[in-house]
């Protein structure tokens, strides 16, 4: 039971023989000349190594050998006998075999991985079974040179994979982003040539295409080396000479004449031919229309001229009798209403009218009723008109007096002076003497009340003025802002010009409306330069918004496509890039409010719901997580509650369970995966400390139930047996169980110590006692005492010199230290040394192992 601990191997019946002196140790002087003299020589070192009779200078041989072949004889040369030299020569020898072998491997590595790096195409899966093969060998055994190359060619590969990889990459987005651009275009071109769409759809669909193409030229030799980015590039020059010549043929079309049809169809058939057939045939189409109505119109005007012509004659003495006519029911109307100059006025133009023309009797009739009335009505205006303009007159004095003495209404005052003047010009209308005298009366009195009136209107017009100066101002400002010029490739900063057409817009709402704040003179100047300077930067702002709208419906559309693909790979780095890209577009140029609120809703909308999704399945896996980490928390439970009362069967059984049930339970949240393992090793260690305590337990039972027995049978010793305890019997029973040779050499001490032997003490040898307490101290290592030292030493140099002869290990075996124990705990009455020595064995069984015996 103590061979490991010990690992010694010593009988007592050779610890007892008696063996001659050993002969003197040969000279190794000699041997050291010759293997100093044979170092870098193979066969030499071998046959020292076998004539050598000293096993430190086989070694040392064994271990200068260098070839691959002298080792392997010197492997098969001791494998019968030397076992030190031959595990050494066998172990030098294996290990030359496999560095060369790892060497050669290496060597064919290294050779495909350079032909490797000549191949156009690098295939993946040749490149992983290359590194991992790789890897495979022992690197250890490899030279650095070897180690050097290979590490530059793999860099090389990878490099060369990672470039080749990025360019395919490329080249698949730049064609997808390339033949979205050709859709657009082509499905854009025909709707322009047929006027349902605007010219500037079709600019920024060439834009594109321009776009892309340039991007194929920036690549140089990654479009070359590329047949479909060389097909696609001959296309795509091919739809932009399509929008050329498209918008040569619409700009022509726009600057037809709207009523001449001359040399137009020479002009036109002259222009470039459009390879597309529907784009051709649109734009015939609109010229032909354009010819059509051209025709219409002609045909229309000369069927109107012989019209004309026509009920010309007719309508002659018509006309001639509506002359009649016409003043003559306003004439009727005039005295209808009382105004009888205005009746005298068409009269008179209804006299002149008769003079070209003969009026029918009805005619006449209706002449000679008007003219009566008119004389009869000339009687009562002379009494009538001159009371009334005294009441006037006096009205005016009134307000007059009125506006002196209190602070009236601008407006109402105003008011009050024109309703006046329209009713004494009413007065003028129905006709009857005017007094001069009551004229200026009422005239002096009027503009007399006018005066704070005019005052206000000159305070109104400074005010105008004022306002007219800052409006002109602030259109200065705008005629002041200078445009890039494209020609010398300058860049428009079209947010800042944005922000100054708001600012201007925010100034001139805050001067009020133009028609209450302006002069009425200036106002249609100032409004044709506000539309001139507004439309010189306006114009080339909503056609850049335009585009910039057209770009962020394509990003809406790319972030759609992106969230009905939210499971693919690295779909939230994409729309993260989106987000990027929208940034630096509304940071370059914002939209109208309206339209950029619209667009953003549409695009957060898209990009939202990739991200919804993917919290979802993080919700999803996070739910897992922590039902893991539950279970995880469970098992963890299980282990806080075994303790060191814990049966030690119990302990293994729960500790397999556990072991079992937390491999098979998957991953916890990284934010707490590292504690539970702290937890649950920290846990499951403390539960295999409970497993160990319980033999250590065990063992100390052990010990100390002979320590106990031990004790018993020295007081028993000591005692007159007539005086010996009577409860000395259950002490015995109950110190506990012993293994069963020393149970058996206690007990037998025990009973002859009581009396109780039926065959009495057995005589008992000191020398014996002594021998086994030295064999003891010897396998325990354990400090004999000083007059014990010679015979310690004598027993070590017997068992060395039986381990050499025998060509085996020195150790001790379990039953021959059982053995003597046995014969130790058995010796009655022993001596003070003896006890002490005894006392220090038991002291070190104690700690020295835990096992049961």
């Amino acid at each position: 039971m103590f061979t490991k601990l010990f690992k010694k191997d010593e009988s007592p019946d050779n610890a007892k023989s008696t063996e001659p002196a050993l002969p003197p140790a040969p000279d190794k002087g000699p041997w050291e000349e010759q293997l100093r003299a044979a170092a870098g020589n193979d066969e030499a070192l071998l046959s020292v190594a076998k004539s050598a009779p000293f096993i430190d200078i086989k070694h040392a041989a064994v271990q200068a050998l260098a070839s691959e072949e002298a080792l392997k004889l010197a492997e098969r040369e001791f494998r019968n006998h030397d076992r030190r030299v031959h595990r050494e020569a066998k172990q030098r020898w294996e290990t030359k075999v496999a560095e060369r072998e790892a060497r050669t491997e290496a060597g064919k590595l290294i050779d495909a991985a350079a032909a490797l790096a000549q191949e156009a195409n690098i295939p993946a899966n040749r490149l992983v079974e290359l590194d991992r093969a790789w890897h495979a060998l022992n690197l250890a055994l490899l030279d650095d040179v070897q180690n050097a190359s290979y590490a530059a060619i793999w860099t090389k590969l990878t490099t060369m994979t990672r470039e080749r990889g990025d360019q395919q990459l490329w080249i698949k987005r730049w064609l997808a982003e390339a033949n979205r651009a050709l859709t657009q275009f082509h499905t854009i071109c025909a709707p322009v040539a047929r006027g349902e769409k605007e010219r500037i759809e079709l600019t920024t669909a060439g834009v594109a295409v321009e776009a892309s193409l340039s991007a194929s030229r920036i690549a140089g030799e990654v479009a070359t080396t590329s047949p479909m980015m060389v097909n696609l590039q001959i296309t795509l020059q091919a739809a932009l000479q399509l929008a050329a010549d498209t918008e040569h043929r619409l700009t022509f079309l726009e600057s037809l004449p709207a009523s001449t049809a001359g040399t137009e169809a020479a002009s036109w058939r002259a222009l470039a031919v459009i390879e597309d057939v529907k784009v051709a045939a649109a734009l015939d189409a609109r010229f032909e229309q354009w010819q059509r109505v051209q025709t219409e119109a002609r045909q229309a005007r000369s069927a109107e001229v012989k019209k004309h012509a026509n009920e010309q004659s007719q309508a002659a003495r018509q006309v001639r009798i509506e002359d009649i006519l016409a003043p003559l029911s306003q004439a009727e109307n005039a005295l209808t209403g009382g105004h009888l100059a205005e009746a005298i006025e068409h009269l008179r133009k209804v006299d002149e009218a008769v003079q070209s023309v003969k009026a029918d009797k009805t005619l006449q009739a209706r002449i000679e009723a008007v003219q009566g009335e008119v004389a009869r009505l000339k009687g009562w205006q002379h009494w009538g008109g001159g009371r009334v303009r005294e009441d006037l007159a006096l009205e005016a004095e009134a307000l007059a007096k009125a506006s002196v003495a209190v602070k009236l209404p601008i407006k109402a005052h105003t008011d009050a002076i024109e309703n006046l003047r329209e009713r004494w010009k009413e007065l003028d209308k129905l006709g009857g003497a005017t007094n001069r005298t009551l004229w200026n009366k009422f005239d002096g009195a009027l503009k007399t009340a006018y005066l704070p009136v005019a005052v206000h209107l000159a305070k109104l017009k400074a005010v105008r003025e004022e306002n007219l100066e800052v409006r002109n101002k602030l259109i200065a400002g705008l005629d002041g802002v200078v445009l890039a010029d494209a020609t010398r490739d300058e860049v428009q900063d079209w947010r800042a010009l944005g922000r100054t057409l708001e600012q201007f817009q925010t100034d001139w709402r805050k001067l009020g409306p133009i028609e209450h704040t302006v002069p009425h003179k200036a106002r249609k100047a100032l409004e044709a330069r506000l539309k001139t300077a507004t439309e010189r930067l306006d114009a080339p702002l909503r056609e850049t918004r335009h585009i910039e709208q057209l770009k962020r419906e394509t990003l809406i559309e790319r972030g759609k496509v992106l969230a009905a693909d939210s499971a693919g790979r690295d779909v939230i780095t994409k729309v993260r890039e989106l987000q990027t890209e929208w940034q630096q577009h509304a940071k370059a140029l914002p939209l109208a409010r309206h339209e950029e609120n619209k667009l953003w809703a549409a695009f957060k909308a898209a990009t939202d719901a990739v991200f919804t999704q993917r919290d979802a399945a993080h919700a999803t896996r996070d739910a897992e997580l922590k039902t893991h980490q539950i279970a995880k928390e469970a098992l963890i439970a299980r282990l806080a509650m075994l303790t060191a009362d814990t049966p030690s069967a119990e302990l293994k059984r729960v500790l397999g369970d556990i072991d079992r049930e937390w491999r098979a339970t998957g991953e916890a949240p990284r934010a707490i995966a590292a504690k539970l393992d702290a937890a649950f090793r920290t846990s499951r260690d403390a539960a295999q400390r409970h497993l160990a305590g319980s033999a250590k337990r065990v063992w100390y039972s052990t010990c100390d139930a002979l320590s106990a027995k031990l004790s018993i049978c020295e007081e028993i010793e000591a005692a007159v047996p007539a005086t010996a305890a009577t409860d000395i019997e259950s002490r015995w029973q109950s110190a506990g169980a012993l293994p069963a040779t020393w149970d058996q050499a206690l007990h037998a001490r025990f009973k002859a110590g009581t009396g109780n032997s039926a065959n009495g003490a057995t005589a008992q040898s000191p020398d014996a006692l002594n021998s086994a307490l030295l064999q003891l101290e010897a396998a325990l290592n354990i400090e004999s005492p000083p007059a014990f030292q010679a015979a310690r030493r004598e027993l070590k140099l017997r068992a060395l010199k039986n381990a050499m002869e025998a060509r085996q290990s020195a150790g001790v075996a379990a039953a021959d230290i059982d053995r003597w124990l046995a014969e130790t705990f058995g010796f009655a009455r022993p001596d003070e040394i003896s006890r002490q020595r005894l006392g220090m064995i038991t002291a070190a069984l104690r700690e020295g192992s835990h096992r049961s015996v």
